[in-house]
């Protein structure tokens, strides 16, 4: 049940759980791949997915901090192309040993 797994990673995420707002941002950007739903719902959950993405980056995830490094490098999910956010985000998963963010 994917309605119930998003309440329980969002009750995670809020008590601080970095892998459970990872894994929330991924179900909310899969959600927003989806051609059944209008494009502004599209739009608010890439921006949700967004969020959790940065939130479990920040509490030191380093498969997030990398993905989130990627998404800056390439503009992915409406965020505007930055390099230097990038550079930051992909250093810091390198320093945790993330192997793709040195490349």
């Amino acid at each position: 049940n994917v309605q119930l797994a998003k309440e329980y990673y969002v009750w995670a995420s809020d008590r601080g759980h970095g892998l459970s707002a990872y894994c929330l941002s991924n179900l909310l950007f899969k959600e927003a791949c989806s051609n059944d739903i209008s494009t502004e719902e599209q739009n608010t959950l890439q921006e949700q997915s967004l969020m959790y993405l940065k939130l479990s980056a920040e509490r030191g995830l380093a498969h997030a901090q990398h993905e989130l490094g990627v998404t800056y490098k390439q503009g992915y999910s409406g965020v505007q192309s930055d390099f230097e956010i990038a550079r930051y985000w992909l250093m810091l998963a390198e320093k945790q040993g993330h192997g793709a963010s040195s490349q």
